[in-house]
């Protein structure tokens, strides 16, 4: 059972962009139009949340992912050829995994810039979320999306600090059941509004409280409910992995 402080206090007006399971996500609407700049902190192999957000808002868009590169999605690609030869994979998804370097290229160039940098300090290899939100400009607020695979606790303070400049947040937190304390700080001292809440399926596992272990969270500068009591699961919601159930979420603690 997760903490009250978990749970959005309203209903708001939610939109999916991305795919239909993993890498797809609910942002409260009016967060999305008031953006004029995306910033994604963590990419992988699907960018298909940033090609949905600027289709609805054409926007710059500055990605940082120091492990999306050529190789990694050539590699990706002869790993689902082995997979297709132990017949785990489709010949359909290997195509798709090799047509994701064409993607890519075509993606990322323009006013859409992929860094291969690391979040979260300032080094030869990194930059500060700090340094992100200066060089994205003083153009209008930012939508901020956050998936790290765990480093997302190194920068929660910096998204505090800068929250001014954020007109929404979507945020991953890995090993959520077992931070949960720093989570409820974060949710203290953030002054974004909490609009949604969604459990990922993925890792399956489920804790003996009931909870999983990455909780997806987003977040939006003084939106509108549209309703007193929030919508937990949203219609909108779907399972990350299709394999396993949904998790539910209870609240109460």
């Amino acid at each position: 059972m997760l903490p009250l402080s978990f749970m959005p206090n309203a209903a708001y007006s939610l939109v999916r962009l991305g795919r239909d399971h993993g890498g797809g996500y609910l942002v409260e609407t009016q967060s999305l139009w008031q953006s004029a700049r995306l910033v994604s902190l963590g990419v992988g192999d699907d960018w298909s949340f940033e090609k949905d957000f600027l289709r609805r808002q054409p926007v710059p868009l500055a990605a940082y992912d120091p492990g999306l590169t050529d190789q990694y999605l050539l590699d990706r690609g002869f790993v689902h050829v082995f997979g297709m030869l132990a017949l785990q994979k489709t010949p359909l998804s290997v195509v798709e995994s090799f047509w994701k370097l064409r993607d890519y290229r075509a993606f990322f160039r323009g006013q859409r810039v992929h860094h291969r940098l690391k979040a979260g300090y300032d080094g030869r290899s990194s930059k500060s979320l700090r340094r992100i939100l200066e060089e994205a400009g003083p153009e209008g607020p930012v939508f901020l999306k956050v998936a790290l695979e765990g480093w997302e606790y190194h920068i929660l303070d910096d998204v505090v600090r800068h929250a001014e400049r954020l007109s929404g947040l979507l945020i991953e937190f890995h090993g959520a059941n077992w931070r949960r304390r720093r989570i409820a700080e974060f949710l203290r001292a953030c002054p974004l509004t909490l609009v949604h809440i969604h459990g990922d399926n993925t890792d399956r596992f489920v804790d003996v409280r009931g909870d999983p272990s990455i909780l997806e969270m987003t977040f939006a500068n003084d939106p509108r409910a549209v309703a007193s009591e929030p919508r937990i699961p949203h219609p909108l919601d779907r399972r990350n992995n299709t394999n396993y159930r949904e998790v539910a979420l209870h609240f109460g603690v």
